[in-house]
């Protein structure tokens, strides 16, 4: 008989309450949390709160734990003023969803950041305007709505149990897991999310539901990453993860000013691991000598400032920007590409839903997108 999940305490604070799971994980209790984000809440005027959830066999032992704490526990954690990182992972359950997973843990391990899974819901019903203000269409509408969202629940963790699964026992349990579900579009959803939440990093799977080989879904892609201002970790669906200890990492350069900035965000992310970094320009026009002096410019401003990463600097002639991409990362065992994707930028081009498309089929690898 599957075992019921019980609500111990709740809290306001992301920091007391994973402060509370490590607590519970110390003494050989697991526990999930269940951040309230959803329309029902905004419904009915209820603020946003983390449930701490434990077995039912271990709420017993869970609450002389928090008896022991005593009443100032919560009021001391805020003292502290840890600070996480943070990485938001939109999930739909699927296997590339789980991907993403992994490679979100792998950067949280070395980042000490927590990890929000979300997962966003259709509508149960839809709601016309001559009824949405009546009583009971807004009863029918809150029961409807809480047994998707209580169905998205047993799903979400069902899926962090496979992902614990299939992770490595210590990685997992250095990575502060929590996850929202909420109703709506993912396309207006996750820039509403990340201005609050306010992640350093959003990691999409790109064969789920955030990025697919549907046209509507391809263009909720574009508009994610036009819409958020923050660096964007595309999984392609056929990458396989094999851990990021040491990585070769690609950045692709369309000489703009906003590289440098782009450059380093990463080397500031990528800070934590063993990493050989190129910095490459794929020149797919007959202006090569202007694009090798252009490059040695940039090579000369950005020597002093990378001095102590491992950088070079290359051109790529290649008629077609895609395969020259391509190529490199085929022959220099590339783990890692990476990008600024401002308008009107050959980079930007890249990213409209035909080329998104066959970038994600050809470059197979984890690609970073800077906005």
């Amino acid at each position: 008989m599957k075992e019921n999940i019980v609500n111990i305490v709740t809290y306001q604070s992301h920091r007391v309450a994973y402060s509370l799971k490590n607590q519970l994980y110390s003494i050989g209790i697991e526990s999930f949390l269940l951040h309230t984000e959803s329309d029902i809440a905004e419904k009915r005027g209820e603020s946003k709160e983390i449930k701490i959830r434990v077995k039912e066999s271990d709420v017993e032992e869970a609450v002389k734990l928090l008896v022991q704490l005593g009443t100032d526990f919560e009021k001391n954690e805020e003292k502290r003023g840890i600070n996480y990182r943070r990485i938001l992972v939109p999930v739909d359950f699927s296997e590339n969803s789980v991907k993403a997973c992994l490679f979100a843990i792998g950067i949280a391990e070395k980042m000490k950041a927590e990890i929000k899974l979300l997962h966003v819901f259709k509508e149960p019903v839809e709601e016309p305007s001559r009824i949405k203000q009546t009583g009971t269409f807004e009863k029918y509408y809150r029961d409807e709505l809480r047994i998707v969202e209580e169905e998205s629940k047993g799903k979400m963790i069902k899926f962090i149990e496979k992902i614990k699964g299939i992770t490595e026992h210590e990685k997992y349990s250095k990575a502060n897991f929590h996850f929202s579900l909420i109703a709506g579009k993912l396309s207006v959803r996750i820039p509403a999310i990340c201005n609050s939440y306010k992640p350093d990093v959003l990691v999409i799977g790109s064969g789920s539901s955030a990025i697919s080989s549907k046209p509507e879904s391809q263009q909720a892609a574009i508009k994610i990453i036009e819409s958020v201002n923050l660096p964007i970790l595309v999984v392609p669906e056929e990458s396989d993860y094999k851990g990021i200890d040491n990585l070769s990492v690609l950045y692709v350069t369309d000489f703009l000013d906003s590289d440098h900035t782009s450059f380093r965000t990463l080397l500031s992310l990528l800070a934590p691991f063993n990493v050989k970094y190129y910095c490459i320009h794929v020149e797919n026009r007959d202006e090569e000598v202007i694009k090798e002096q252009k490059m040695e410019e940039l090579k000369k401003l950005t020597e002093k400032d990378y001095r102590n990463y491992n950088v070079d600097w290359l051109l790529i002639k290649n008629r077609d920007v895609i395969n020259g991409i391509q190529s490199f990362v085929e022959q220099n065992d590339i783990k890692l590409v990476s990008f600024t994707s401002p308008k009107r930028s050959m980079i930007y081009r890249l990213l409209n839903p035909g080329n998104l498309k066959r970038m994600m089929k050809q470059i197979k690898i984890p690609m970073f997108i800077f906005r």
